[in-house]
C-alpha cells in the first residue's frame, strides 16, 4: 500500500463513522455536505512530507455557532475516538488526532462550519448582519482551486516543497509564511513554478496579483480569488517576503538553495494579552499595525527596536526586530532590544544657532532647562518620562493606551497584559 492508497482509506473510514454518527443522533437536517477539504483534495498535498487530511462537516447557514461547536466536537471525537483525539481552539473548535495507518503518519482534522455562499463571504454579511469569516471560505477555494489547478497540480507541489525547505511555508501567526492556499494561488495566478521564482526574483514593490487594488499596508499584494476584499499577503511578515525574495534570486542566478543563517539572538520583551478576535487575517492585520505603533510610541520614549535594511534597485524596507505568536486565545508580541535602561536625560533636537528670534522662543519653553551648543544647534537637556522599559510598556498599554493606533488588538490591551523579558531568538533574512 503506497500512501495515496492510506489516505484514500483514512478519508473513506473517517467520513462514513462521521454519516454514522450524524445518523444515529438524528442530525442530518442540520447538515449541508461532510467532505474532505485541503490540499488532499485538490491534489496538490505533499504526502512523503506526513498526510494532513481536512474533513469538514458544513452544517446548515441557520445553525448557530455554540450548536454548530458542540455537534461538530461530538462528531468529531466519535470519528476519531481510536486515535486519541484533541479537541482544539483556532476561529472555531475543531478535533485532532496524530497516528500511523500501515506505517504512514496521518494528521486528521475534523472541522465544523456552515455553509455561506460566495456573496455572503464576500460582503461579510448575513441576513443584512456583519459576521466574520473564518473556514467558510475553505469549501469555495477548494472547488475553485480543484477546477482551475487541474494539470498544474505538479507545478504547485513543486512550490510547496521549494517554500518548504526555504524556511518559507508556515501560515502560523508565529511563522507568518505561506499557506498551502497562498502557493496554489500563486500558480494559479503566475501558472508555473518557474514564473513564481521569476516574480520574486524581479521583485516590484507594491505589485498586485489578481486585482486593481490591494492593501498598501503590504509590500505587495496576492488576491484571494473567490474574495477581492481578502489580500492573503496582510498576514505575512516582512521578514518572509524578504527572504523569498532573495531565495528566489539566488535560485534563478545559481540553481540551488542559499545557505541559510542562525537566529540572531537578543534581549527582549514580550507583551501577552487574550484575544478576542476569531479572523485570523483581521487579527493579524491589527497585530502589525499594532507593533508598528508600539515601535513608534517606545522610540519617542527613547527606547529603540533594532532593524536591519533591505534593499535592492527595487526598494528599500526597515524590517525590525519583532515577532508574535499565538496559543488559543493567548497573544504574544515579542521585540528585541538593544538596552532596557535608558539615561534620564536626552538632548533635544534643538534650533540652530544663527535664529536669533527662534533661540529667545526656545529658552523661554524651555526654561530652568540646561543648554549645550553642538553641531551649530542650541540643544536643551531634557528628563526622559521613563528610565525602565517595563514602566514605558505599561504606560503605553495601561494609561497610555491612546497612544497605540486604534485597533481591535488595543481595546484588548486595555483588559490586562503581562510583562516578560528575557533572550530571545529571531529570524535572520537567509
Amino acid at each position: 500500500m503506497n500512501v495515496e492508497q492510506a489516505q484514500r482509506e483514512v478519508d473513506k473510514i473517517i467520513t462514513d463513522k462521521i454519516w454514522m454518527y450524524i445518523g444515529g443522533m438524528g442530525l442530518k437536517h442540520k447538515i449541508y455536505d461532510v467532505a474532505m477539504q485541503g490540499s488532499y483534495a485538490k491534489g496538490t498535498d505533499l504526502p512523503a512530507s506526513g498526510s494532513d487530511l481536512d474533513i469538514f462537516i458544513i452544517f446548515n447557514t441557520s445553525i448557530p455557532q455554540e450548536e454548530r461547536e458542540r455537534d461538530g466536537v461530538a462528531i468529531g471525537k466519535y470519528a476519531l475516538e481510536e486515535y486519541d483525539p484533541v479537541v482544539k481552539d483556532a476561529t472555531s473548535k475543531y478535533v485532532e488526532a496524530f497516528f500511523k495507518y500501515n506505517g504512514y503518519e496521518m494528521e486528521v482534522q475534523v472541522v465544523s462550519t456552515r455553509h455561506l455562499t460566495l456573496e455572503q463571504i464576500q460582503n461579510k454579511t448575513l441576513d443584512g448582519k456583519p459576521i466574520t469569516i473564518g473556514m467558510e471560505r475553505t469549501p469555495h477555494q477548494t472547488k475553485f482551486m480543484k477546477k482551475e489547478l487541474r494539470g498544474r497540480e505538479e507545478e504547485v507541489r513543486d512550490l510547496k516543497q521549494f517554500m518548504k525547505d526555504n524556511g518559507l511555508y508556515d501560515s502560523s501567526m508565529k511563522s507568518q509564511g505561506f499557506s498551502g492556499y497562498a502557493t496554489e494561488c500563486l500558480i494559479y495566478y503566475l501558472r508555473s513554478f518557474n514564473k513564481v521564482v521569476e516574480y520574486f526574483a524581479n521583485f516590484k514593490e507594491g505589485d498586485i496579483l489578481g486585482g486593481l487594488s490591494g492593501n498598501k499596508d503590504n509590500m505587495f499584494s496576492l488576491i484571494d480569488p473567490i474574495d477581492p476584499n481578502r489580500d492573503l499577503i496582510s498576514a505575512f511578515s516582512p521578514i518572509k517576503i524578504c527572504r523569498t525574495i532573495f531565495v528566489c534570486q539566488h535560485y534563478r542566478d545559481f540553481k540551488e538553495y542559499p545557505k541559510q543563517s542562525d537566529p540572531i539572538e537578543s534581549d527582549s520583551v514580550t507583551i501577552t494579552y487574550i484575544t478576542t478576535e476569531k479572523d485570523k487575517d483581521i487579527l493579524a492585520g491589527q497585530i502589525r499595525k499594532t507593533q508598528k505603533s508600539i515601535i513608534k510610541q517606545l522610540k519617542t520614549l527613547g527606547f529603540i527596536i533594532p532593524t536591519f535594511t533591505v534593499s535592492n534597485s527595487r526598494f528599500t524596507i526597515n524590517v525590525p526586530r519583532i515577532s508574535s505568536d499565538r496559543i488559543d486565545n493567548y497573544v504574544k508580541l515579542t521585540f528585541g532590544i538593544d538596552n532596557y535602561t535608558i539615561p534620564s536625560t536626552y538632548k533635544d533636537h534643538g534650533v540652530p544657532i544663527e535664529m536669533k528670534n527662534a533661540i529667545i522662543n526656545y529658552r523661554e519653553a524651555n526654561e530652568g532647562l540646561e543648554f549645550i551648543e553642538e553641531d551649530g544647534r542650541l540643544k536643551a537637556i531634557k528628563f526622559r518620562s521613563h528610565i525602565h522599559l517595563s514602566n514605558a510598556l505599561h504606560y503605553l498599554c495601561d494609561g497610555g493606551v491612546n497612544l497605540l493606533q486604534k485597533t481591535g488588538v488595543t481595546e484588548d490591551i486595555k483588559s490586562g497584559t503581562t510583562h516578560s523579558v528575557g533572550k530571545r531568538k529571531f529570524e535572520n533574512l537567509i
